[in-house]
């Protein structure tokens, strides 16, 4: 019988962000869910998707949701350079999927597009290293 330190419930979003998080960390995990991958009947299925920020239950969760949404855009950042060819432009790509749908509160919104480029600048640096 498979054994694991950790088990993750239910993948829908929280679930696979905390699933994917403990991978990245090493960590010897399983996930599981009743619903198939591509199902229907799920919250994130289909053309509308549902992200609660806030939870009555426990302050935490609004905490917990908006490190585990920081995260869904690291992903879709990481998911772009897959099998990209390393350039200036897939590095700011990464960078505007990174920030994608982040919200200033107009004092700071030129912060958006700092982090944006701080992501491509870093990825830069980072390839540059590599090939030294």
């Amino acid at each position: 019988m498979r054994t694991c330190e950790v088990a993750v419930i239910g993948l829908g979003l929280m679930g696979s962000a905390a699933l994917h998080s403990l991978l990245r960390r090493s960590v010897d995990v399983l996930g599981f869910d009743p619903l198939t991958v591509g199902e229907a009947r799920g919250s994130s299925h289909g053309s509308c998707r549902i992200y609660r920020r806030f939870n009555f239950e426990n302050d935490s969760y609004t905490e917990l949701s908006d490190a585990a949404f920081a995260g869904w855009r690291a992903l879709e950042a990481e998911r772009g350079l897959v099998g990209a060819t390393l350039s200036d432009d897939a590095f700011a790509a990464a960078g505007e999927a990174a920030v994608k749908g982040a919200q200033g509160r107009g004092h700071n919104d030129f912060k958006i597009m700092l982090a944006a480029r701080t992501v491509a600048r870093a990825l830069t640096e980072a390839a540059q290293q590599r090939k030294a």
